[in-house]
Order: structure tokens, then sequence, then C-alpha cells
């Protein structure tokens, strides 16, 4: 396994749900979600959108990649968080909150509606 190179990252990512630790799911939708943004000059901004408001959680290009025991974790030292990346690929990034142990299911800003439609969908 090699360390993932930052240019993975480079996106605009929304969540579609989170798995929280005490085993709830919470299914995001077009005004609860929250958004990464790498962009081309290394800025992460993280936001949490609810009720169609938008909440500037931190915006810094002070974040660092790490490969550790076979991982690669995500580090934010101005906020002090933390995350491994469990997978990320051309559309789907799975991070996993190393304090509150939530995973966060994003995919790129442009599949976001399909996965939005795929929670409405019944689990057979």
């Amino acid at each position: 396994m090699q360390k993932l190179e930052e240019k993975v990252l480079m996106a605009r990512w929304k969540s579609y749900k989170i798995f929280k630790h005490s085993g709830e799911i919470r299914l995001h939708n077009n005004s609860l979600f929250k958004e990464f943004y790498f962009s081309d000059d290394r800025t992460l901004v993280v936001k949490e959108y609810k009720k169609n408001k938008a909440e500037t959680i931190l915006q810094t290009n002070e974040w660092t990649l790490d490969f550790s025991n076979k991982k690669h974790y995500l580090f934010i030292p101005q906020k002090q968080l933390s995350f491994e990346i469990i997978t990320v690929n051309h559309t789907v990034l799975v991070l996993l909150d190393t304090v509150s142990w939530d995973k966060i299911f994003l995919t790129r800003e442009d599949c976001w509606t399909d996965f939005l439609q795929s929670n409405k969908e019944p689990v057979m």
C-alpha cells in the first residue's frame, strides 16, 4: 500500500449519510449535510449546512495526510481534528472521525444528487 496523494482529495465533497458510533444512521438531504472542499491551492474549507444555512467550521491550508500502520489519516491541527480515510476513489470518500468514531460518507459534488436519491430507496 502506498501513501495517498493529496490530489485525489482535490474536490468538493458533500455528505450523504453518517454512521454514528452508537449504531444510528443519519441520512442527509439538500438542507442538512457537511461539505469538505479541498481546493487546488490546498485550502480546506469544512462547512455544515442546516436548513439551508451554511456555517463554516474551519478554513485552513494547514492539513496533512499521513500513512501509519497501513492506514491513511487526514490531520487538521488548527482544530485538532483527525480522520482515518477509510476509502477514497473518483466518487466516494469515507472518513472515520477518530474522536467520535462516526463514519462520514461523502461523495463528489457532481454525484451527490444520485447518492441522496439512494437514501430514499427502500433497502431490501
